[in-house]
C-alpha cells in the first residue's frame, strides 16, 4: 500500500523525517519496503494523444491506433478495449526499457507497430494491467512521462501483513503512528450529514438472501448529481496512492476506501431493475444479495465476461447480476456521464468467499484485497457516511436521511485479558501494569486492571429477568449464570453460558480456601420438577470475600448480596468452582472495533511487545524449571524405521499429498473412495492420495532409465473418506511403503522370484531390528479379488502379526507395470505403519558372544512343493536344541532333476556351544538328528545330485 505522508499529516501530527518514520513503523510491527520521494524515472516513456483507432485487418481482438508524440505521428498495435480517441497514454518508444523488457519496432500480423501503450503494471506503478494507463488531459503531447507524474510527494510504500486489514488504510497507519509516538490523532470521525428530507427505505429495497457470506449491507441514495472531474486535492491524493482518478463519484468510494479501508461501490440508480410495490402503483429498485445462479454471467467495469459458479456471491437486481461482491462492479450498473442518481453500497462480505471468487476468476482488485482480510461491520457506517458527505461536497449531491441496513450477524463487542506474570515470561521483561494499560489505550483499546469484587458491586440492584442476555439485555439486566458469565467476559474467560456449563469447567475449591472470584452452585430448585436441572445444578453466585456473595436472585427479582452461608448452609449446595488461580494479575480489555486480528492473550502481548519497542526487550535466557521430557514413541519408530531401511540400502523418497484421476486409474483405484481438494493447484493435483503405491510407482518410472536397480521407500499418510456421519476432514493414516527393482545386493541365487524373496527379506530384517516377533506371511489365493487391482496373483503375501494382518508384501501384477511404463519385474511391501507400532518393541536380551568357534553344514532336503521353509527352520531348531544358532536358506530349485509337485531347498546350519569347541562327531550326530525328524514330519529327503 502506498502512504502519501501529506495525506497522512492531515490525521496525525509527523515530526520524523520521512525515513525516520518509515524505520518507527517498521521496528512497530509495518513493513516499510521503500520510500519514494517522487521522483519519477521513465527513459524512453512520453505522453502520446491518441488521434485515430482502427481494426486490424488480420486480427479481430487488436486495434491500430495513431498516435500524436509531438515530433512525429505513430501507428501502434494494442490489445486494450479500454483505449479512445483523445485520450493521453502513456507510449512507450522503440529501444525504451521496462523492466528487463527492450521495446523494439516489431510486425504484429502483417502490421508494423512502432513502440507500445503501457498499462500502469507495465510501467511499474501499480498491480492494474486491466487497461492501458489513461493520463491526465492536461498532460502536454510528447512531455517525458516522468516529468508528469513527477509530484514531489513522498510516499511510504508498505507491505501490510494479512491479519492487519485495518492498516490499509490511511487512518490505519495514522493510529498505529499515533501509537509509536504518543501523539494523539486530530480526528478520526465523520461530519454529521445534511440531508434532505426523502428516506432512502422509501427508494430502495435490500434482500440478503445468503446471509453466511454477507453479515451486513448497506444502502444509501443520493440525486441529483453533477459528473465530472474530482478536484485537484483529491486527484492528487488517488494519484500519489497509485490510483488513477477517473470521475468524481469513483474517485470518491475510492477515496473513502484509501482513508477509512471499506470498499465502496456506487450504481447507476436508474440502472437497477425495480419491483412493484404490492398496493401501489409504484416501483422501487430492488437489491438482492445472493450466490449465482447455475450459467450466470455478468460483464465487468473492464468489459470482460465472466462466467460465474454457484459457489460465487453476487449483487443482483430482479434480472441478473449487477456485480460480483468484494470484487468488481458490472457493466450494466456502472456509473456514466448521464448518471443522476446513484445507490452507494457499504458491506461486509465473507472473506473467505471473496478470496476464492478472486482467484477462480483471476480478478483481484484493491477492493478484493481488503475484503479477503475482513471487514468491521461499523466501519460500514462510517464510509459510507464520509462517501456521502464528500459527494455533497464535490458533486452536489443530495444525500437522502437514513439508510437501508441489513444485518444478518450480531456484531459482537471482543474482550480479552492479559495477564501480567505471562508478559515477563514471554518477553523475559517486567513491564508494569500501568504501563501495559497505557501502550493498550494509546492503541485503541479500553484497558484497566480487573478487580472482580468492584466488577460484580457495579450491577448491584439491577433487574432480574430469566434468560438476560447481551445482544438484548446489554448489562441493564441479569440471571444468575449471565451475570457470572458476562463478569469472566470481560477478561475474555470462556465459562459458559449456563450454570450446568459453568459447574463442569470449573475446578472444585473447598470452603476454607476461597477467594474473590470462585463461584457457588445449588440445585436452586426440585431436580424432580424440571428435566431443564436433571443434572442437579441450577443456581450459581459470585464470591466476593468477607463472606459475602452476589448473586441474580429471582425471588427478589434482582441482583442482591448476600450471606456466605446462605448458600454453604443450603441442604441444596453442590459446591465452589475456580476459575483462575491469579485473578487480581489481570488487565482487562476492550479490543477497538477495527482490530479483527486480537482475539486472545497472545495477541495482546504481541501488542505491549511492539510498541514498547523490541530493542528495549534485552535478550535473556530461558527461566523456571524446564518441562519433563515426554518421549515420542510415534516419531522414534518413525526414525528407527527409517535408518533401518537406510542402512539396508533403500532411498528415502517424499511426494506430494496428491494425485490426479488418470494416476488413480492406473494402480486400478477409484477416485471416487478418494477426497476430491476443493481447489487444487493443478489438475495433476486434483485428490488426496488413499495409498503411497502409485507414487512409489511413479518414482520407478522416471528413475528406472537412470538406475538398473533400485530400492525406494516413503513413509507418510495416506488420506482416507470418513464413514458418514462422523466429521467432514479425512481420517489421516500413517503407511510405510517400499519398492524393490532388480536387486543385485544377494547372497542367494534364485532362479525366479529374485524381487519377491529380497523384499521379504528386507521386512525381515526390518522387523527383527524393530523387535517385532510373531510374525508370519500368510500366502494369499490368486482367487482373492480384493489383491488382484495392484499384485501379482501368485506372488503375494499377507504380512500378520499375532495373527493380525499389518499389510502386504509381493510383486506388482504385469498390467500395472505395463500402465506406468515400469520395464522391470517389481516387488512392494505395504503396512499399516500405525498397526506396525503396536508391536514395536525397544526391549532387547543380550547373550555372551561364545568363545568357542561356530561349525556350518550344509543341508539339501527334497520337499513338498507347498512346505513352508519357516516350518521347515523350526523343525530344525527344536531338533537340534541350543547349538542351532543360525539357519539360512540359500537355494531353492524346481526343474528337471527335481520330480513335479517337488522342489529342492538348500540351508546352512551353523552349530556353537557357549562352553566348549564342538567335535565332528557331536556335530554330525546333531545333524543326523535333524534330518531324521525332517523325514519324519515332512516326508523329506536328502538330495543327492
Amino acid at each position: 500500500m502506498r502512504i502519501p505522508i501529506n495525506w497522512l499529516k492531515e490525521y496525525i501530527t509527523i515530526k520524523e523525517l520521512p525515513r525516520e518514520l518509515a524505520d518507527k513503523l517498521i521496528m512497530s510491527g509495518t513493513e516499510i519496503e521503500a520510500v519514494d520521494f517522487g521522483d519519477s524515472n521513465f527513459e524512453g516513456v512520453v505522453v502520446g494523444e491518441i488521434l485515430e483507432i482502427k481494426k486490424h485487418p488480420n486480427a479481430d481482438k487488436l486495434q491500430i491506433a495513431s498516435v500524436d508524440i509531438g515530433e512525429e505521428k505513430l501507428e501502434i498495435v494494442c490489445g486494450a478495449s479500454n483505449i479512445k480517441v483523445g485520450q493521453k497514454v502513456p507510449v512507450a518508444l522503440s529501444g525504451a526499457k521496462l523492466g528487463e523488457f527492450e521495446i523494439k519496432k516489431t510486425n504484429v500480423r502483417g502490421i508494423e507497430s512502432n513502440g507500445m501503450m503501457c498499462s500502469e503494471a507495465e510501467l511499474g506503478i501499480s498491480d492494474d494491467n486491466i487497461g492501458i494507463m489513461i493520463l491526465d488531459p492536461r498532460a502536454k503531447t510528447g512531455e517525458d512521462l516522468g516529468k508528469v507524474l513527477s509530484s514531489g510527494e513522498v510516499v511510504l510504500d508498505a507491505e501490510i501483513t494479512p491479519n492487519r486489514g485495518d492498516c490499509l488504510s490511511i487512518i490505519g497507519i495514522a493510529r498505529e503512528v499515533s501509537a509509536i509516538t504518543d501523539r494523539k490523532l486530530k480526528s478520526d470521525s465523520v461530519k454529521k450529514l445534511k440531508e434532505i428530507n426523502k428516506k432512502t427505505s422509501d427508494y430502495i429495497k435490500v434482500e440478503v438472501k445468503d446471509k453466511d457470506l454477507c453479515s451486513r449491507y448497506i444502502a444509501k441514495v443520493i440525486e441529483d448529481i453533477k459528473i465530472g472531474p474530482s478536484p485537484k486535492w483529491m486527484q492528487d491524493k488517488l494519484s500519489a496512492a497509485g490510483i488513477r482518478p477517473i470521475n468524481n463519484i469513483v474517485d470518491v468510494t475510492n477515496y473513502v476506501m484509501l482513508e477509512w479501508g471499506q470498499p465502496l461501490h456506487a450504481f447507476d440508480y436508474k440502472k437497477i431493475k425495480s419491483m412493484k410495490i404490492p398496493n401501489s402503483k409504484f416501483q422501487i429498485p430492488k437489491i438482492i444479495v445472493r450466490r449465482a445462479k447455475k450459467g450466470e454471467k455478468i460483464v465487468t467495469l473492464d468489459g470482460e465476461e465472466r462466467k460465474l459458479s454457484q459457489d460465487m456471491l453476487v449483487i443482483a437486481d430482479l434480472t441478473g447480476p449487477i456485480a460480483i461482491a468484494g470484487v468488481m462492479g458490472g457493466a450494466n450498473s456502472e456509473v456514466d456521464n448521464t448518471t443522476q442518481t446513484v445507490v452507494l453500497e457499504s458491506a461486509t462480505f465473507n472473506p473467505i468467499s471473496v478470496r476464492k471468487t478472486a482467484g477462480e476468476l483471476n480478478l483481484r482488485s484493491e477492493s478484493s484485497n481488503r475484503f479477503e482480510k475482513s471487514i468491521p461491520m461499523p466501519l460500514n457506517e462510517i464510509a459510507i457516511n464520509r462517501a456521502a458527505e464528500l459527494l455533497h461536497q464535490i458533486a452536489n449531491g443530495k444525500v437522502f436521511k437514513e439508510k437501508v441496513d441489513v444485518f444478518s450477524k450480531w456484531n459482537w463487542i471482543q474482550n480479552s485479558g492479559l495477564r501480567i506474570p505471562r508478559i515477563k515470561s514471554f518477553l523475559g521483561k517486567d513491564i508494569s501494569a500501568d504501563k501495559v494499560i497505557e501502550i493498550l489505550k494509546s492503541l485503541g483499546f479500553k484497558a484497566e486492571k480487573f478487580d472482580v469484587v468492584r466488577e460484580t458491586k457495579k450491577h448491584l440492584g439491577k433487574p432480574y429477568i430469566y434468560g438476560a442476555k447481551f445482544q438484548t439485555h446489554k448489562t441493564d439486566a441479569f440471571d444468575c449464570s449471565y451475570l457470572t458469565d458476562y463478569i469472566y467476559s470481560l477478561i475474555g474467560q470462556d465459562i459458559g453460558h449456563t450454570a450446568i456449563k459453568q459447574f463442569d469447567k470449573g475446578e472444585a475449591v473447598s470452603e476454607s480456601d476461597l477467594q474473590p472470584g470462585d463461584l457457588l452452585f445449588s440445585i436452586g430448585r426440585n431436580p424432580r420438577k424440571s428435566k431443564k436441572y436433571s443434572r442437579g445444578v441450577g443456581h450459581v453466585g459470585v464470591y466476593i470475600g468477607k463472606n459475602k456473595v452476589i448473586h441474580a436472585e429471582k425471588n427478589k427479582s434482582k441482583v442482591i448480596e448476600v450471606p456466605l452461608n446462605k448458600f454453604t448452609k443450603a441442604k441444596d449446595y453442590l459446591g465452589a468452582k475456580r476459575y483462575v488461580d491469579d485473578i487480581n494479575n489481570w488487565i482487562a480489555t476492550e479490543v477497538p472495533w477495527w482490530r479483527l486480528d486480537v482475539k486472545i492473550e497472545e495477541d495482546l502481548i504481541e501488542e505491549v511487545a511492539r510498541i514498547y519497542g523490541y530493542d528495549n526487550i534485552s535478550s535473556t535466557l530461558p527461566s523456571g524449571q524446564l518441562p519433563e521430557f515426554s518421549e515420542n514413541k510415534s516419531l522414534l519408530w518413525e526414525e528407527k524405521t527409517k535408518d533401518i531401511l537406510s542402512g539396508a540400502g533403500f532411498s528415502e523418497v517424499i511426494n506430494y499429498s496428491f494425485t490426479s484421476d488418470k494416476i488413480l486409474k492406473k494402480a486400478k483405484l477409484d477416485s471416487k473412495d478418494s477426497i476430491k481438494v476443493a481447489n487444487p493447484l493443478t489438475s495433476e493435483q486434483e485428490y488426496m492420495r488413499t495409498s503411497l503405491v502409485p507414487s512409489l510407482l511413479l518414482n520407478i518410472t522416471k528413475n528406472e532409465v537412470n538406475f538398473q536397480s533400485l530400492k525406494l521407500f516413503e513413509l507418510a499418510n495416506v488420506y482416507q473418506k470418513k464413514a458418514k456421519g462422523e466429521k467432514e476432514l479425512p481420517k489421516e493414516v500413517k503407511f510405510l511403503c517400499g519398492a524393490l527393482v532388480n536387486p543385485k545386493d544377494l547372497g542367494v541365487q534364485y532362479k525366479d522370484g529374485k524381487e519377491f524373496y529380497s523384499v521379504k527379506g528386507a521386512v525381515k530384517l526390518l522387523f527383527s531390528k524393530l523387535g517385532i516377533k510373531n510374525f508370519q506371511f500368510v500366502s494369499l489365493p490368486s482367487t482373492d479379488n480384493s489383491i488382484l487391482n495392484i499384485w501379482h496373483p501368485s506372488r503375494v503375501a499377507a504380512v500378520c502379526v499375532n495373527n493380525e494382518e499389518v499389510g502386504k508384501i509381493g510383486e506388482i501384477h504385469p498390467q500395472i507395470l505395463k500402465e506406468f511404463n515400469i520395464k522391470q519385474k517389481t516387488a512392494l511391501f505395504n503396512f499399516n505403519f500405525e498397526k506396525l507400532c503396536k508391536f514395536i518393541t525397544t526391549e532387547r536380551k543380550y547373550n555372551v558372544v561364545s568363545k568357542f568357534p561356530a561349525v556350518n553344514l550344509d543341508l539339501a532336503l527334497i520337499v513338498d512343493f507347498h512346505t513352508s521353509e519357516k516350518n521347515l527352520e523350526q523343525e530344525m531348531k527344536k531338533a537340534g536344541g541350543d547349538l542351532v544358532k543360525d539357519i539360512q536358506l540359500f537355494d531353492m530349485y524346481t526343474g528337471k532333476q527335481i520330480e513335479k509337485g517337488k522342489k529342492s531347498l538348500a540351508f546352512r546350519i551353523s552349530y556353537q556351544s557357549d562352553r566348549k569347541t564342538l567335535t565332528d562327531e557331536e556335530v554330525e550326530k546333531l545333524q543326523n538328528k535333524i534330518i531324521k525328524s525332517l523325514e519324519e514330519k515332512f516326508n523329506a529327503r536328502i538330495r543327492t545330485k
